[in-house]
């Protein structure tokens, strides 16, 4: 089951732990990104930006499980988890799906 949530920006790294420490295993997660180029001091650089800003998309087969999801809601760097993600579980997946589409060979 796929999840949408938000997250402390600065935290990331300790959010992916604990999820990996509650769940048993590594969770597949998806953080969509857009590249651009920028002109800075008259040299193009390549920027990437999250599509998504703070939130990203998770998936586990754990998470149909309430009890997993409330010990979740208190992990350390999550701000929250949208509710609705039981009912939309096939526009997330469509969405994925989409993003995948137009990523280069790099993400």
């Amino acid at each position: 089951m796929w999840i949408v949530a938000k997250y402390k920006i600065n935290e990331i790294n300790i959010l992916k732990k604990n999820f990996r420490e509650i769940l048993g295993n590594e969770p597949e997660y998806y953080f969509p990104k857009v590249q651009y180029n920028k002109i800075i001091n008259r040299k193009f650089k390549i920027m990437k930006k999250s599509a998504l800003d703070d939130y990203f998309i998770c998936y586990h087969p754990l998470f149909k499980n309430a009890n997993i999801l409330n010990i979740l809601k208190f992990t350390k760097g999550l701000k929250y988890i949208l509710n609705g993600f039981r009912n939309n579980q096939f526009e997330i997946s469509k969405f994925i799906i989409r993003c995948k589409s137009f990523e280069d060979k790099n993400g």
